[in-house]
């Protein structure tokens, strides 16, 4: 079995990726987590995207703990190192997808207007 830990360079790599990874996860919940707060009060129908959009930045966040653990252990392969990025790169693309089509089609409200904006 291949380990990703063979060469000390990936390491050297993978490590700063993953810090950058999860600070920008944390980053994307705790604005999501904002944003559905502020939704909440004005928009009952949005609510349900900011949630699962969350709950996927989770997900995504969770993958890149197990990707960590994972090569600490020496049991990270080349395989399973690319399917953890394969499904974390598309959960991002339908999160991101799923809100540009919901704001989409909320448009006409200025709440859902200003989050176009930041999008």
């Amino acid at each position: 079995m291949s380990s990703t830990t063979a060469a000390p360079w990936r390491g050297v790599l993978l490590i700063p990726s993953w810090v950058l990874q999860m600070i920008l996860l944390i980053i994307g919940i705790s604005l999501y987590s904002y944003w559905a707060k502020r939704a909440a009060t004005y928009l009952d129908i949005i609510m349900f995207t900011w949630i699962t959009v969350i709950v996927l930045f989770a997900l995504c966040l969770i993958l890149t703990i197990v990707e960590i653990v994972l090569f600490t252990r020496r049991a990270l392969s080349t395989s399973m190192m690319l399917a953890l990025q394969v499904f974390k790169c598309s959960f991002m693309t339908v999160c991101w997808l799923y809100v540009i089509v919901e704001l989409a089609e909320g448009l006409g409200h200025r709440l859902g207007a200003a989050f176009a904006t930041m999008l």
